[in-house]
């Protein structure tokens, strides 16, 4: 199902048929982060994610950020390899990049129950807004899996967000009310020089 804020991509598909096509930027910066060697680092360079796939002292795991599910939400900026560490380490989804496009896009990593909060973090650590029509869709359930002090933040930015619609909601009213009017008068007009 594609939304306002979101394309449908079968991943699996993606891989299996161009395996080229997409980079996982949320994968690299996992990688790019982790310090740690249980191999003697003198003999092959390689950090324990870049050796072997995982690391338990950073708590990455083979399969961490990536795809899961079959949506992609673009992303309207470049992120900085910062905030994509920041979205996988906070959040259940990863970032990806659209060779063919360069565009970004930020992807689930899971999926069984309404993951719309963390989407909006990601948002907001990316794009550091959440667009409209995902600001009303995102679950308002406190907690539900982010907790406290970002839940908040999350549901603040929705606020604004929708708040921000209304405000321009509210203008292109009074514009649309007095273009019919100004169209009745014209109306008028033309009827009474008849």
């Amino acid at each position: 199902m594609t939304t306002e804020y979101s394309i449908s991509i079968d991943w699996q598909e993606e891989y299996k048929n161009n395996p080229d096509r997409w980079i996982n930027h949320g994968r690299q910066a996992l990688e790019n982060a982790c310090t740690h060697y249980t191999r003697d680092k003198d003999k092959d360079g390689e950090t324990n994610m870049r050796y072997g796939g995982w690391c338990e002292e950073c708590g990455v795991g083979e399969d961490d950020a990536m795809p899961m599910m079959n949506y992609a939400y673009p992303l309207y900026c470049d992120p900085s390899e910062e905030d994509i560490l920041k979205v996988v380490q906070q959040t259940c989804l990863t970032v990806m990049e659209n060779n063919d496009t360069g565009e970004f896009f930020l992807v689930l990593c899971g999926g069984g129950m309404d993951l719309s909060q963390d989407i909006g973090l990601a948002y907001l650590l990316t794009d550091k807004r959440i667009p409209f029509a995902l600001a009303m869709a995102i679950c308002t359930q406190p907690n539900m899996t982010i907790n406290g002090k970002e839940f908040r933040r999350v549901m603040r930015a929705c606020k604004e967000e929708i708040e921000s619609e209304m405000h321009w909601g509210k203008e292109r009213l009074e514009k649309t009310e007095k273009a019919i009017k100004a169209s009745l008068e014209m109306d008028k007009k033309k009827t009474e020089g008849e």
